[in-house]
């Protein structure tokens, strides 16, 4: 306000046309200008900041991507600013700490990204949930995906059975030499079986062996026959096979064992063979000439 315009309302109150109006706006008037006169007037890269001493000065702001250190003081009105680490920003005439980047997360699509100035800008793709108000995590629900922007349902033949997943083809059973057991959905994959061999063709695939005999006219009952060759051409399972190999591992366990007895075995009797042969060589009884002393008796006489 202008001392004009305050001239011009005080005059007014003085010739007595004053109003219940006009003295409120001249009170209001006066209050703005007590406000504007009691800070200082910084121009709009500076900053009003009073320091410990009480005075009122005006500070510089630091650039975008920085953060201010130390404030300014009454003698040196810069203050100590340095730039924001990496994954932080912070936006032009500041006089705060950086602030940390917000990704976009999973579901959640980046329109603009991070930089030192400004945060990331998401936005949820159409017809998703968000989950809060950047949009920084969106949920495209299970059985569909995203697609252009577009969370839309998997099509015909295909699913995703999480959030914020890509749709998948179904298995092919056929593929695989086995059967479909249990059909698939938007959400979940088809459930394959092992392929069951039909009696008919069991029947069909074994040889004739057998000749009818004659004036046999009593025939077998076709169910007990299908299902005798069905149990007789039954494929093993995985319990049989877990069998054999723990009558292997029995079988490599015994061959080791006589394998060990053998040599054992040989090793005593080779040991006993040595001691047998010590001992005779032990026994043995010098042989002592005594052809002389006979001799000489057969003449003395």
């Amino acid at each position: 306000m202008t001392l004009a315009e305050v001239g011009y309302f005080s005059s007014r109150m003085n010739q007595g046309t004053k109003t219940t109006a006009e003295l409120c706006l001249l009170m209001a008037l006066w209050y703005l200008a007590l406000l504007t006169t009691s800070h200082a007037l910084c121009p709009s890269h500076q900053r009003s900041y009073t320091p410990a001493d009480g005075k009122e000065i005006c500070c510089d702001s630091c650039a975008e991507g920085e953060e201010m250190r130390e404030r300014c003081t009454s003698a040196n009105p810069k203050p100590t600013c340095a730039p924001c680490p990496e994954g932080f920003y912070n936006p032009p005439r500041t006089i705060y700490k950086c602030k940390v980047c917000n990704p976009c997360d999973k579901g959640s699509i980046e329109v603009k990204p991070c930089d030192k100035s400004s945060d990331a800008v998401c936005k949820c793709p159409t017809g998703s949930e968000s989950k809060n108000n950047m949009e920084t995590a969106c949920l495209c629900k299970k059985g569909n995906h995203i697609v252009a922007n577009q969370c839309v349902p998997c099509p015909q033949g295909h699913f995703s059975s999480d959030d914020n997943s890509k749709c998948r083809p179904w298995t092919n059973c056929s593929a695989t030499g086995e059967e479909q057991k249990e059909p698939g959905s938007s959400t979940k994959d088809v459930e394959c079986a092992r392929t069951k061999t039909s009696p008919s063709q069991v029947f069909r695939s074994l040889p004739s062996t057998m000749a009818p005999v004659p004036g046999n006219t009593t025939t077998s009952h076709p169910r007990a026959t299908e299902r005798k060759f069905v149990v007789n051409n039954a494929t093993p399972d995985n319990n049989s096979s877990a069998n054999w190999k723990f009558l292997s591992l029995i079988l490599i366990a015994v061959i080791l064992l006589m394998v060990s007895a053998t040599v054992f075995l040989i090793m005593s009797i080779h040991m006993c063979q040595r001691k047998e042969k010590k001992k005779f060589n032990g026994c043995k009884i010098p042989i002592q000439e005594e052809t002389e002393p006979c001799l000489t008796k057969q003449i003395t006489v």
